[in-house]
């Protein structure tokens, strides 16, 4: 009983001795240009040994951050990036029991220079009980009807007599370009 009090006493004071031992950082993140606090920055700390994540944390209101318990006498990285300014790193080896201030770490906005807006178009869409296609997407010759086009459209069947089945299921209207095409009537 005296043993196990005895080694549980031991490895408390030993494990407090390990936290003791931790190194921590602290920093503010300004706006270079208006020297403004920078807020929901991310702050990430990686072992660059195998660059695994050792902490990361978001700077607050007035750009300020700290990392605590952090690990010492190995070489770490800190990254700070935020959408729209240049990311900051820098590599550092903490010391134990030192906070180590970055102090004020400005972030340089970045400008666009050109915005390339581009969109695509999707070949099929399904409301309700209809189904449209986007007629070019689909390939066909320079002098094809409209029967060439059908025969392309997944699902879609032209029978010899001129009957249109999708899915399996009769067409009983054709619309092109909302406006009504072709009306099957029931024989």
């Amino acid at each position: 009983m005296q043993k196990s009090i005895l080694l549980m006493l031991s490895l408390s004071i030993l494990a407090s001795t390990a936290l003791a031992q931790r190194g921590s950082i602290k920093g503010v993140i300004l706006d270079s240009i208006s020297k403004a606090p920078i807020e929901r920055a991310t702050i990430a700390i990686f072992n660059q040994k195998d660059t695994s994540l050792i902490a990361y944390t978001l700077s607050q209101k007035d750009g300020s951050f700290k990392l605590s318990a952090l690990p010492i006498d190995i070489s770490n990285s800190v990254t700070i990036s935020i959408m729209g300014y240049t990311t900051f790193r820098k590599a550092l080896k903490l010391k134990p029991n030192v906070s180590t201030d970055l102090g004020p770490l400005t972030l340089i906005a970045r400008s666009l220079r050109e915005v390339v807006i581009k969109g695509e178009r999707t070949p099929i869409s399904v409301k309700k009980d209809t189904i449209e296609f986007d007629a070019e997407v689909f390939k066909t010759r320079p002098n094809a009807v409209v029967e060439d086009l059908l025969r392309l459209l997944p699902g879609v069947q032209v029978n010899y007599d001129g009957s249109i089945l999708v899915n399996g299921k009769k067409v009983n209207r054709l619309l092109i370009d909302g406006k009504r095409f072709l009306v099957m009537t029931p024989k």
